[in-house]
């Protein structure tokens, strides 16, 4: 079986802002290339607002979600 830890990373247009949304679905060390170019896409096109959805997150490891919060911020 193979797990996608970063799916839907991508860009949406909603009344005029660019909003990142990202579904984040598991904090595992192969994400953290995944992690790295989703957040450069959003860079890249200068988004407004961000949505990280952890709906399906199982948790993992601490580390990897700290990255995710240093690169929110």
């Amino acid at each position: 079986m193979t797990i996608v830890p970063v799916q839907n990373a991508k860009v949406l247009n909603h009344n005029g802002k660019k909003v990142g949304y990202l579904q984040f679905n598991t904090f595992i060390a192969p994400a953290q290339p995944l992690l790295i170019n989703a957040f450069k896409q959003f860079e890249a096109e200068a988004v407004n607002e961000l949505v990280v959805d952890l709906r399906y997150n199982g948790g993992g490891l601490l580390a990897m979600s700290a990255q995710l919060g240093h690169m929110i911020t």
